[in-house]
């Protein structure tokens, strides 16, 4: 039997305890730093609660057969099988969307902060407008994709219209967002090189940069397969699995940006604060270098 549920669950398992690693650092960043929490650091909570909803929905959907081939999910028929698909993917696609939107604009809001140009705060307020506007459209486009809506996924209403091809608004609504996110990718690298910054902060900018290669590429990944999705296939448990395969992989690096130059910041607080608790209690460090002299 064939199956791409383990495709599926390294695809949202392996990426998601990384998600989750790098929004701890980043709100210890803000507690060792003494910083209060701005916009950017917001909407990246924001980004991570869809990534948990995202994370308990997955395992949800492959119970109900997502992944198998429809033929092969048991106690449905196959009519059955699909449509149960078709209601979850209504679900998961406006998680997708604000999972993606929740992080431009946090992507966004860090650039606004962290650069106090005026030309580049231009640009970062056109690719804001940009954000807002595709989130409008896709949320618009995800819930009205047949009238009346609960036609999407229910087979027994007679009375319908689905003026939208699945494939089409997957390949529309993708590329758009990757256009957007390789715009947010290219947009600091003048700034940064003019930055006088420490080697750490440097290496987390890279990784920065790494991530959002990575967003890009699983958003073309997307752009790719979508244009093979059939919204009538009699197989839509198997077919529709490697949108999602892909999706998961895209949405996960996006919740981590900008997290890593977050945690590099914190290191010289780190070492500070550390020195304080060693010379307030002598004896722990008397203790630790004992327990390391024995090592």
């Amino acid at each position: 039997m064939s199956s791409l549920q383990p495709d599926l669950w390294a695809a949202e398992y392996v990426t998601f305890p990384a998600a989750t690693i790098f929004l701890i650092l980043r709100l210890a960043s803000r507690r060792i730093t003494r910083i209060h929490l701005w916009w950017d650091d917001y909407f990246a909570i924001l980004c991570y609660a869809t990534a948990v909803a995202w994370a308990v929905m997955l395992p949800i959907w492959m119970r109900h057969g997502f992944g198998l081939h429809s033929e092969d999910v048991q106690g449905m028929t196959i009519e059955e099988a699909n449509y149960t698909t078709k209601k979850y993917l209504f679900i998961i696609e406006h998680l997708y969307a604000f999972t993606l939107f929740f992080a431009k604009i946090s992507i966004l809001s860090f650039y606004w902060r962290m650069f106090r140009v005026a030309n580049i705060q231009f640009a970062i307020s056109i690719l804001l407008t940009c954000s807002i506007l595709w989130i409008i459209v896709r949320i618009f486009l995800t819930t009205f994709h047949c009238y009346p809506v609960e036609a999407f996924w229910n087979p027994h209403i007679e009375h319908f219209v689905c003026p939208i091809k699945s494939a089409d608004f997957f390949f529309g609504t993708v590329l758009a967002h990757v256009i957007i996110d390789i715009g947010i990718l290219i947009l600091p690298i003048v700034q940064i090189q003019k930055l006088q910054l420490p080697i750490l902060q440097k290496i987390a900018i890279i990784f920065l940069f790494l991530f959002g290669i990575l967003v890009c590429v699983a958003g073309l990944a997307i752009v790719t397969v979508s244009t093979h999705f059939n919204n009538k296939s009699q197989d839509m448990t198997y077919q529709l699995a490697p949108v999602i395969i892909w999706a998961s992989v895209e949405t996960q690096p996006q919740r981590s940006i900008p997290d890593p130059v977050r945690a590099a910041e914190t290191i010289p607080e780190a070492k500070r604060d550390i020195r304080y608790i060693f010379q307030r209690y002598p004896m722990l460090s008397r203790v630790l270098r004992m327990y390391s002299h024995n090592l």
